[in-house]
């Protein structure tokens, strides 16, 4: 069923599209050099704290019952 008289297609007021061009080159930021040593210090820090956990969860040195042990040592 058509409602209304048969018109021919709507001719486009755009012209054709293209593809997209070629794309610019990426921005490139070498932060290498400069973030290694504060990487390894935070890591070394950050595992300190951990096996601190570790070893206070495993030897009861945590207050609050055995929950609070269980969740520290799974946390450090």
């Amino acid at each position: 069923m058509t409602y209304g008289s048969r018109q021919p297609p709507f001719p486009s007021p755009y012209p054709p599209q293209q593809g997209p061009g070629a794309a610019p080159p990426p921005v490139v930021i070498d932060v290498g050099s400069d973030t290694k040593a504060p990487v390894l210090v935070g890591a070394a820090v950050a595992g300190g704290i951990g096996l601190l956990s570790i070893y206070s969860a495993f030897t009861g040195q945590v207050e609050g019952g055995g929950g609070t042990a269980v969740v520290v040592g799974v946390l450090g």
